[in-house]
């Protein structure tokens, strides 16, 4: 799959599958033993990274978001992008391509409900004033800070970057 990851971020997807074979050192047929098609193997890359984010959020899967909880999902959002940055880059570089971004959008379409559901009642919690408004704003917060700190890291602090997040959020 890393291998996949690197040539769909730089060849583009409509590389041959042979190529993918001939850099992951096996045969095509092994490839097509595990995945159906060559987007079904860009699928399972993108939902690898998508499952990953979504593990960290509501950790004891009760369906609520405690403040603790909250951080955590921040925190370990920002850990797994700076101990992975070359990987999230490649990620990035694939999901803006059309066929990438369709396949991710389908499955989203399954995963959102229920996380925004969560986010939306931990802002009514918080007694934010409209908490599917915030709830988006996180979200888009998030993907902004990633991208940055994943395609100019020399400029944006990770660090900062969460506490900032964390602290717009919390109060």
């Amino acid at each position: 799959m890393q291998a996949s990851l690197e040539l769909f971020a730089s060849k583009g997807i409509q590389i041959p599958i042979s190529q993918i074979a001939e850099k992951s050192g096996v045969s095509k047929g092994l490839l097509y033993n595990y995945f159906d098609s060559k987007l079904d193997l860009l699928k399972e890359i993108l939902l690898t990274k998508v499952t990953e984010i979504f593990s960290f959020f509501d950790p004891n899967n009760d369906g609520v978001l405690t403040r603790d909880e909250f951080i955590y999902f921040i925190d370990e959002i920002f850990r797994t992008t700076v101990n992975n940055i070359d990987s999230w880059r490649l990620y990035f570089i694939i999901v803006v391509q059309k066929e990438a971004h369709e396949i991710l959008n389908k499955e989203l379409e399954k995963l959102m409900p229920a996380f925004m559901r969560i986010l939306i009642n931990y802002f009514k919690t918080e007694g934010r004033k409209d908490p599917e408004a915030e709830a988006m704003f996180l979200i888009s917060t998030l993907d902004g800070a990633i991208m940055d700190i994943v395609l100019n890291p020399e400029y944006f602090n990770a660090d900062k970057l969460k506490k900032r997040i964390i602290e717009t959020f919390i109060n």
